[in-house]
């Protein structure tokens, strides 16, 4: 079928089909879902990308589910408002220029998935710095009893939260800089678990078998992409004016 000939409608149509097949562990072709992907992101298609929103909510929802950090969450959140803001994520850090270097519905869904756990840390943050804060106006408004443990305490959980911020600041300054620099998937992949995630490549290479055939390989990729990104002036002087 000529994709061209379809319209957004058919191709949603015919992306459901065939992930129907998919998970039923039958043969499938993943052309439909991925030119549903590439009208939403480079043709920019309203249309289109409510269309891959409606598809893949589900499969969001899911990963969501089985993600650990998670569980410490949802009591706290709407899934439905996480995953707006995961396809939110996906929709700001691919831009049409950064769309070809997806070869294939894999890749993108890959990104999809990373998108998620990214978003659920970003969450975890957020909660995490404002129970400091809270904790720390508590320990401050008992300062001034003569209790000087306490005052050492405020002082300790103020600070620690200040550098969390910073710290966390400087990540996503980080990846939206170099994500721009990355020329794969496998190149995304170790980078953003490696310098985001604090992942080992062993790590790495069990959560993507696929993509890795050892924790060699996750180690050359590593290498390889930090001796390129360390020859790159511009990265490099755009981390000196953020002070990375």
């Amino acid at each position: 079928m000529d994709l061209d000939a379809l319209n957004v409608v058919g191709l949603s149509t015919a992306c459901q089909e065939q992930s129907n097949l998919y998970f039923a562990r039958q043969s499938f072709d993943p052309k439909y879902c991925y030119e549903l992907f590439r009208r939403a992101i480079v043709s920019q298609s309203d249309e289109a990308w409510t269309a891959v929103y409606q598809q893949y909510t589900p499969l969001v929802k899911s990963w969501i589910h089985k993600n650990s950090l998670w569980q410490s969450q949802q009591a706290a959140h709407d899934i439905d408002e996480v995953v707006n803001r995961v396809f939110a994520k996906m929709w700001r850090c691919i831009s049409i220029e950064k769309f070809t270097s997806f070869a294939d519905l894999a890749s993108l869904l890959r990104y999809l998935q990373m998108c998620v756990h990214s978003e659920l840390v970003d969450i975890g943050r957020v909660a995490a710095r404002h129970t400091a804060v809270l904790e720390s106006e508590t320990l401050f408004a008992d300062a001034e009893s003569d209790v000087p443990s306490e005052e050492y305490q405020a002082h300790q959980t103020s600070a620690s939260a200040e550098q969390e911020v910073t710290t966390a600041a400087q990540k996503d300054a980080l990846w939206h800089l170099v994500s721009a620099k990355l020329n794969s998937d496998a190149e995304r992949i170790v980078f953003y678990e490696t310098f985001v995630l604090w992942q080992k490549p062993r790590q790495i290479a069990a959560g993507h078998t696929d993509i890795f055939r050892n924790t060699k390989e996750v180690s050359r990729v590593k290498d390889n992409l930090i001796a390129r990104l360390r020859r790159d002036r511009e990265l490099h002087q755009s981390l000196i004016d953020l002070s990375l």
